[in-house]
């Protein structure tokens, strides 16, 4: 039989749920900037930099880059949808948001290692707008599937689905937009350096 709850310890749970994700997204920054730190040759941090400026980007290109985009955001996203099914999930869900969290972390402080203050410029410029938004979709999707596995409700299933529906739709317009704006901020970004 399950126990009904009151209203004020819904609302403590709730309050709960909230701050666990806001506890690992603030440990992922923390984890992320420190590892990078902790990583003393340069050549490790140029090597990873690399990967985002070296890249040339041409016309042909911007179908690579969507589905790129899609795939990376999308495989996160599924991630910590999966993992707000059941109970038993709940751990690759915040092991998910924790991961993708901490390589932003660790590649703007990279940025800011290599580059000082440009650096910070140059990784937001790259990645910010994306991150933030890819962010706040996970905290929100990662939320709701903690809502969802805790309570155990058949008839939830309907509206926790609907996440998926919203956050692909959100996916496509991201990747979308990264596809069309990346060449252009990458070009500024190698401008700035």
């Amino acid at each position: 039989m399950k126990k009904i709850y009151s209203i004020k310890e819904r609302e403590e749970g709730a309050w709960y749920q909230k701050w666990l994700y806001i506890l690992f997204f603030f440990s992922a920054i923390v984890c992320g900037c420190m590892y990078s730190i902790s990583m003393k040759e340069n050549d490790i941090l140029l090597f990873t930099i690399n990967q985002y400026i070296t890249v040339e980007y041409d016309q042909a290109e911007i179908l690579n880059i969507f589905k790129n985009s899609l795939i990376t955001y999308g495989l996160s996203f599924i991630i910590v949808f999966l993992g707000g099914l059941n109970k038993l999930l709940l751990p690759l869900s915040i092991l998910g948001f924790f991961y993708t969290v901490f390589s932003y972390s660790f590649t703007m402080t990279c940025f800011l290692l290599l580059y000082g203050a440009k650096g910070i410029i140059v990784g937001l410029l790259i990645m910010g707008i994306q991150a933030m938004i890819i962010i706040s979709l996970l905290i929100e999707v990662g939320h709701k599937g903690l809502k969802f596995s805790l309570c155990e409700n058949s008839r939830d299933m309907k509206l926790y689905l609907q996440n998926l529906t919203r956050g692909g739709a959100i996916l496509v317009v991201v990747s979308t937009i990264d596809s069309l704006v990346q060449p252009l901020l990458h070009y500024l970004a190698l401008n700035i350096i």
